[in-house]
């Protein structure tokens, strides 16, 4: 028996019947078309696939599986050695039922200096990590991450949450828009929630046909970068 998996920085959905892989340490995404996703699809349901497994008559490619296999082991998509496959412990997704949409309407309130600190920390640290170290380093850092115990919060509320949105995005406005920059917002905005004590978790998810990708951060089942309605057709590939 031959099985491969896929490395600690490649991570794997099915979206409208294809197989949608994210690379993070090129910070690229690689689409299959339908015939092969039926052939890939282990790889999105249990990171691994059993060449021995592949039935030779299921569909009709223009290439053998055996070469398919070979393409993805030279370009590092699939790897023999188990143990370098599971660095990132795989998350559960909850499907949002809110989102903290009202805090770009709500009125200014009084921004203290520990939460302006606090984002000056989760700022620089996501410009190191984002344009020096690269989409992996900056990913691994804040999967270590952890939340100040003194800090944590225990039992949120959208109100909560409200409320520290509003300052958060009363703090952003003087150092950078979020406009077309999903991926430094969440950069930032998951180390910011998490040094307040939430438990935020930054997700990755793409859309095929056409191909898109987004990210956004939600802490439970709350979406708190962006509005609920505008992530619906994206299939997360990636939460950390």
């Amino acid at each position: 028996m031959t099985v491969y998996y896929l490395p600690h920085n490649v991570h794997a959905c099915i979206s409208k019947g294809q197989v949608v892989l994210l690379d993070t340490k090129r910070d690229s995404y690689l689409i299959f078309p339908q015939t092969i996703s039926r052939i890939l699809t282990p790889l999105a349901e249990v990171r691994s696939i059993d060449t021995n497994n592949l039935n030779p008559s299921s569909v009709e490619i223009n290439v053998t599986k055996e070469e398919l296999i070979n393409k993805l082991i030279k370009s590092g998509i699939l790897i023999s050695n188990i143990e370098h496959a599971h660095t990132f412990t795989r998350k559960f997704y909850q499907y949002p039922l809110y989102d903290c949409s009202d805090a770009s309407f709500s009125p200014s309130i009084y921004i203290s200096l520990s939460y302006f600190l606090l984002f000056l920390r989760s700022f620089a640290l996501a410009i190191f990590y984002t344009k020096v170290l690269g989409m992996h380093s900056t990913l691994k850092s804040i999967t270590k991450q952890k939340i100040p115990p003194s800090r944590k919060q225990n039992c949120v509320s959208p109100e909560d949450l409200q409320s520290v949105m509003i300052l958060f995005r009363q703090i952003r406005i003087f150092f950078y828009s979020s406009n077309e920059h999903c991926y430094f917002d969440c950069a930032v905005l998951t180390r910011f929630l998490r040094y307040c004590g939430f438990d935020a978790a930054w997700i990755f998810g793409v859309s095929t046909d056409p191909f898109e990708a987004h990210c956004w951060v939600q802490v439970g089942e709350i979406v708190v970068s962006d509005w609920q309605v505008a992530i619906d057709s994206f299939t997360p590939i990636l939460i950390i």
